[in-house]
């Protein structure tokens, strides 16, 4: 354990030998000077000292004379160590590309490889061509889970039977062949596997799935299969499906847990809905139902690609929804950084397909009938209280995947009083973050808080124009009433940028009331009728926007 005091760290006793004040600069700085003095302490049975070791073939020991990390890491290099991770990892990538171009580097397995390595050195090895017969993503999934090797491909994307292993400056003769003996091994558990799996068609697995407990307290994995059913059904219709591929996608929601029971995803987790995919083509099924079973489950992290097919997203959003609403009226939700049921990525890819899809449909109404759906298994719970705490969760990722757009917080927080139509509201937003830019927009937000200010206790109600004192208010109310019907007709074709600009145009009404009108007035009556009248034009700016957040 190395373990050299550097210059500069805190000490009464040794605070001459350490330092040394520049007697240019002022009495505060310090100029740090690379020592040698050991600091002595004992970790888990280990001394300290200023020696090490090199790597294990080389069987080296080092001095480290000075408390200077440059030469700390040249030592070790000298003595087959790379110390630092990146510097690892980016050789690691040129050697694999070096050893063939078309190798397949996947992200996670190189700064795995790169933290199980000191020095690498990489060797191409090769299977037998006979296990190419196996899914693409079978032999992939192999290499990569089990032993850390990179595949490489032919430039149409097609897998040879060739592949990268990242020695720890392993150099021996016999260690290629070593390695083509291990993954020979490994993919022909995979062919087993493989084979067992297709004496059972994908169709005649799904009554095995009443024997899976899905959550706990939600019933069993065929239980989940007949929800998902009737709701990608419904989710199918609300997107545009015609009636007569409605089927498919309840065939596609019906086989889509199957493949969870067959040995191949009981081998590798992972693979699930990629099976599913495989199985269903294999099994007969239609090519559109076996995609959707594979893009049900998309995304699966991040930066995943989304469902293309209609099939798929109904099934997918039924999917998830289905989770979401499950996990929230049982009380298994996400706490700090906790998320066992991956809600989180959930809601976050239920957002996502709708944006890229341009899914214009009432998501409330979706949950509704997941909640619906679940029968006596939710019985006593009440819809509206766990949709309450969905929407609440909804916003948080809601809010985050506007911020990866660029839209400030003070725009997400004016949009978002209503997330029933997801779509219509990230379209808002972003109109709205377009528009922030326009002369009248910051006095937009100065009139709306001024109204909502003096009418944040009015009541809606008729408004009595017989009661009316000036042309200001009747200008006033008769330019609101127009001005209501135009942004409804845009909002209603998605035209936020016409609903803005209609809506400035009410701004001159409202300040020439104001300059000419005393909205307190000593008569109830005429007072309430003012103030009703503010709370109609209040209402009528958050049809658009809170504009009374985003200007601040």
């Amino acid at each position: 354990m190395v373990a050299i005091r550097k210059a500069g760290a805190y000490s009464k006793k040794y605070a001459r030998p350490y330092t040394r004040v520049s007697k240019k600069k002022s009495k505060s700085f310090i100029k740090a000077v690379p020592q040698s003095k050991i600091v002595k302490f004992t970790l888990a049975g280990v001394a300290s000292s200023n020696k090490t070791f090199g790597h294990r073939f080389t069987k080296k020991t080092l001095t480290v004379k000075l408390a200077d990390i440059s030469l700390y890491k040249k030592a070790l290099f000298k003595a087959s160590v790379i110390l630092d991770q990146n510097d690892r990892r980016e050789l690691i990538k040129k050697q694999v590309l070096k050893s063939d171009k078309g190798t397949i580097i996947d992200q996670d397995l190189l700064n795995e490889v790169a933290n199980l390595v000191e020095t690498p050195w990489p060797v191409v090895c090769q299977f037998k061509p006979e296990f190419l017969k196996l899914p693409k993503e079978v032999l992939v999934t192999t290499m990569k889970k089990n032993q850390k090797y990179f595949p490489i491909a032919n430039s149409d994307g097609t897998l040879t039977n060739r592949f990268v292993v990242i020695t720890n400056g392993c150099k021996y003769p016999n260690i290629k062949d070593g390695n083509q003996k291990v993954i020979s091994a490994r993919l022909s558990d995979a062919k087993f596997f493989f084979d067992e799996d297709q004496k059972v068609k994908l169709a005649d697995r799904v009554e095995g799935l009443s024997k899976v407990q899905f959550f706990e307290g939600l019933g069993t994995l065929l239980q989940k299969t007949e929800r998902l059913v009737k709701l990608s059904s419904f989710i199918g219709t609300k997107i545009g499906i015609p009636s007569h591929d409605i089927l498919k996608v309840e065939r596609s929601a019906l086989l889509s847990k199957g493949d969870l029971i067959s040995q191949m995803v009981f081998e590798f987790p992972e693979l699930q809905g990629i099976m599913g995919r495989e199985y269903a083509k294999l099994s007969g099924e239609d090519v559109v139902v076996a995609d959707g079973i594979f893009e049900h489950y998309l995304p699966r992290f991040a930066d995943d690609i989304l469902p293309e097919s209609k099939i798929g997203i109904a099934v997918s959003i039924a999917d998830k929804i289905d989770n979401i609403v499950g996990c929230f009226a049982t009380g298994k939700i996400p706490t700090g950084s906790a998320d066992p049921y991956g809600l989180r990525r959930a809601v976050l890819g239920i957002i996502k397909i709708i944006q890229a899809s341009k899914l214009d449909m009432d998501i409330k109404e979706l949950f509704a009938f997941s909640f619906d759906s679940y029968g006596s298994i939710l019985a006593g719970k009440n819809f509206e209280e766990v949709y309450k705490g969905i929407i609440s969760f909804l916003f948080v990722r809601f809010k985050a995947f506007l911020l990866d757009l660029s839209i400030p917080h003070n725009v997400i927080e004016g949009v978002s009083g209503d997330l029933s139509n997801i779509l219509f509201a990230i379209d808002r937003a972003i109109a709205i973050n377009a528009s922030k830019e326009n002369p009248y927009f910051k006095v937009m937000g100065e009139t709306h808080d001024r109204i909502r200010r003096i009418s944040k206790d009015a009541k809606p109600g008729e408004i009595i124009e017989t009661l009316f004192e000036n042309d200001e208010e009747r200008a006033l109310f008769q330019n609101y009433k127009l001005i209501l019907s135009n942004i409804e007709i845009k909002l209603s074709v998605k035209d936020f940028i016409g609903a803005i600009e209609e809506l400035s145009s009410i701004i001159s009404y409202v300040q020439l009331f104001f300059d000419k009108t005393l909205v307190m007035h000593q008569d109830e009556k005429i007072k309430n009728n003012r103030l009703t009248l503010l709370k109609l034009i209040d209402r009528l700016f958050l049809k658009v926007a809170d504009f009374t957040k985003i200007s601040n």
